[in-house]
């Protein structure tokens, strides 16, 4: 009688341990979908904040007056002023936003080699000349500049061909090219940060920085100096000065543009999740319609 009694007890002790553990299982199962369905839904707001930041940028820059480095507008939910220096500007707890004009960065579509050998030059510790491997990258022909690479080149030192369709694909083919895929990693990301995706190549004085200035003029030294002092000092004249210097260096009407073309990125964050959105869009431009979104992609974490 006590071994079957002590067997009983024992099958409702295994019992109850299969219970109890079946139950923690379904309890960790819940959780986990608990869990999942959150981030599902931290995921999706913080994408729809993403893009209704992007439409809210949209109305504070058509209806907002452009100055000379920023935007000023009153709108709920937005600063007065947005700077377009590249910072990063805090809109709440969740999101930040930072902003370049594209009339002081250079085009993806870009065949003007001078700014694109002085800006890398300018972060190159070695003494060359990146003009021509740039324009024997993309010209059309197969003819070899004096400090150039054509196809022959690439075919026997890296198994590639050099591009010859005119014009860039994306700025990280730069990295391809003779002289630009020796520069650092860092190097080559700050290369990169002057870039924007949109056809539209007009410079706009309004934004233009000295440094700016002087990769797109090789100026001496005596009106690089210039132009830095007025713009710390005098905004105003620098302008008026920068207007001179781009006419004395043959910058017609046509070359520039008061236009905006803003380049981008909104960052938001909430919890663990986090997205990443980088925006290229014209303003006013001479179409039907109030601006044009030349690049828009999302990255989620």
């Amino acid at each position: 009688m006590m071994k079957r009694d002590a067997f009983a007890l024992a099958m409702a002790l295994w019992i109850s341990a299969i219970l109890m553990a079946a139950t923690l299982y379904l309890i960790s199962m819940y959780k986990k979908s608990v869990d999942n369905a959150k981030n599902l839904n931290d995921k999706l707001t913080v994408e729809l904040e993403a893009d209704s930041t992007i439409e809210k940028l949209k109305f504070y820059a058509l209806t907002g007056k452009f100055e000379n480095n920023y935007i000023k507008n009153s709108f709920k939910g937005f600063p007065d002023k947005l700077y377009l220096t590249d910072t990063n500007q805090t809109l709440d707890d969740n999101i930040t936003l930072k902003l370049k004009g594209a009339g002081a960065m250079l085009s993806l579509y870009s065949s003007n080699s001078m700014p694109i050998n002085i800006l890398a030059k300018s972060y190159s510790d070695k003494k060359l000349s990146f003009k021509d491997v740039f324009t024997d990258w993309i010209d059309l022909d197969s003819v070899t500049l004096l400090n150039g690479a054509e196809s022959g080149y690439y075919n026997v030192s890296s198994s590639y061909s050099s591009s010859n369709i005119g014009t860039l694909q994306h700025p990280e083919e730069l990295f391809l090219i003779k002289y630009f895929k020796e520069l650092t990693k860092s190097s080559q990301k700050n290369i990169l940060d002057n870039f924007h995706f949109g056809i539209y190549s007009n410079i706009n004085p309004n934004i233009i920085t000295p440094t700016y200035a002087n990769r797109i003029m090789e100026l001496d030294e005596f009106d690089a100096t210039q132009l830095k002092s007025l713009y710390k000092t005098d905004l105003q004249k620098y302008k008026e000065y920068l207007y001179l210097l781009l006419q004395k260096h043959n910058y017609t009407e046509e070359s520039t543009s008061s236009s905006l073309t803003l380049y981008g990125t909104i960052r938001v964050k909430r919890n663990k999740t986090s997205v990443k959105r980088t925006f290229n869009i014209m303003f006013r431009p001479l179409y039907d319609k109030p601006y044009t979104v030349y690049r828009n992609l999302l990255y989620t974490k």
